[in-house]
């Protein structure tokens, strides 16, 4: 009877939706937010708490004090919610009442309600850096956000697919795409958007973390045609023409930030708040590019001309949430480096770079504002073939780091090899006590059997006196 009471109140609900133009609900204080056709929505509050419209009473606290939900996600049906536990417990759902599951969330949303309504979690490695970004329509596919992430061509960021229609961030705000047209669903610094459909009905949800509030907008797809056009303020790129070039050597597909320069990113990282504006990411993300601007491997910046993106000081770019590394040779790689960079919190993660990529997009650090001027340097007397000697710097350099490399291994197989001599060693003592008392076992019972021996000997020796020992 709940479930047919439940099922009757999702299609009256879809039918007031229909009849009805678009609705727009503005959730104060909301920092993550995810809504369904049906109208049913649900929105974690900064600070801890939940607003939602799933239960009679619109409100529910907190899994427990000093914690919160992350990143959260709505089932299919608009019954359960999850998310990531703020405290770094795991992930937490609501179904009704709250349950701790020990599997951790990663990446932007590293949790999903599959087409099962089955709660899945991201894999480290295998998912991607940005988790889940929805579930594919007809297949059930679960689309990743790093596949979702950025397309320069259509000008669309962090974008969910549904039939014809796809919606995401754009160069001002959150835009629907349908065929060629581009329509402006909200203006400003919109983040985390989540796109839902059912039939022709929609739900957008959204978080304007500089307006500290989510918008949710429910309409149906001719609705589409009330917004207004999207005017892009920023032009395309222009498509550099293809140069012949020989095919180049295999190349590793991964690389890291060194230990020295994922310290020194955690140390900047440490003097700002927690939650950043994107100029404050920006300051971060150039600061220590800066400091290895001239180091092997040497460190930069990418653009990033729309989207969810962070601010480079003295420029006022738009750039990527990363970090680039140029190795000896002059190969590109990506790394985002800056978990939750989306939502304002910069989590520093040593992550995997990802290459080669396209060198055009490379961004050359600036020197940090409030930074000691750096003296000009003496002239000096021209001293042999300056290429040649810095060129000759940088193999000894790489040379150096693959001995260090080296000798870490090294160290690590004589340990192995020690720890295995201690255990033979163990071994060996271990056998030799075995043998110790297996000869005393042995005396013990040759005794005994000299004794019943000398029990047994005839009469005629005892009354010879014969003596016990002799008889063997």
């Amino acid at each position: 009877m709940k479930r047919l009471c439940t099922f009757a109140l999702i299609c009256l609900l879809q039918a007031s939706a229909a009849l009805a133009e678009v609705r727009r609900l503005e959730v104060p204080g909301a920092w993550y937010t995810e809504a369904l056709p049906s109208g049913a929505y649900v929105s974690a509050i900064r600070g801890g708490g939940i607003v939602t419209n799933i239960t009679q009473t619109g409100v529910i606290a907190s899994p427990e004090a000093g914690d919160g939900v992350l990143y959260i996600r709505l089932n299919n049906d608009g019954t359960r919610f999850a998310g990531q536990s703020h405290a770094g417990k795991g992930s937490w759902e609501w179904m009704p009442g709250w349950r701790l599951d020990p599997n951790p969330a990663f990446g932007v949303s590293g949790l999903i309600y599959d087409a099962g309504n089955v709660l899945t979690f991201a894999v480290p490695g295998v998912t991607g850096s940005q988790g889940f970004r929805y579930v594919e329509d007809g297949t059930g596919r679960l689309v990743t956000g790093d596949a979702t992430y950025a397309d320069p061509v259509r000008r669309i960021w962090e974008w969910t697919t549904h039939g014809d229609v796809t919606v995401g961030q754009g160069d001002a705000g959150c835009i629907a795409l349908r065929g060629a047209a581009r329509y402006m669903l909200e203006r400003g610094d919109c983040r985390f958007v989540r796109f839902n459909r059912s039939g022709d009905l929609l739900a957008v949800s959204m978080v304007k973390l500089v307006e500290n509030k989510a918008v949710i907008l429910w309409m149906s797809v001719s609705d589409l045609n009330t917004f207004p056009p999207e005017t892009s303020t920023t032009a395309p790129a222009p498509v550099p023409a293809p140069v012949p070039a020989p095919l180049p050597t295999p190349l590793p597909q991964t690389v890291r930030l060194t230990a020295a320069q994922l310290a020194s990113l955690k140390a900047i990282r440490a003097r700002y708040p927690e939650v950043l504006t994107p100029a404050q990411i920006g300051a971060i993300l150039n600061e220590v590019a800066w400091i290895y601007r001239n180091t092997v491997p040497r460190l930069g910046l990418q653009d990033k001309p729309g989207g969810t993106a962070a601010i480079q000081p003295r420029t006022g770019r738009s750039i990527w949430n990363g970090l680039r590394i140029v190795d000896a040779a002059g190969n590109h790689y990506g790394g985002d480096v800056c978990g939750a960079c989306s939502v304002g919190r910069f989590e520093v993660v040593d992550a995997e770079f990802g290459g080669p990529t396209d060198p055009n997009l490379f961004v050359a650090p600036v020197e940090p504002e409030g930074a000691t001027p750096e003296p000009e340097p003496t002239p000096q007397p021209p001293a042999g073939d300056i290429p040649a000697l810095k060129a000759r710097i940088a193999a000894l350099e790489l040379e150096l780091a693959q001995v260090k490399v080296a000798e870490t291994q090294a160290l690590q197989q004589l340990d192995a090899a020690r720890a295995a001599l201690e255990a033979a060693g163990i071994e060996v003592e271990r056998l030799r006590h075995e043998n110790e008392q297996t000869a005393a076992q042995a005396a013990d019972l040759q005794r005994r059997l000299d004794a019943v021996r000398c029990e047994a000997r005839p009469p005629w020796l005892r009354m010879l006196g014969a003596r016990c020992e002799v008889i063997r």
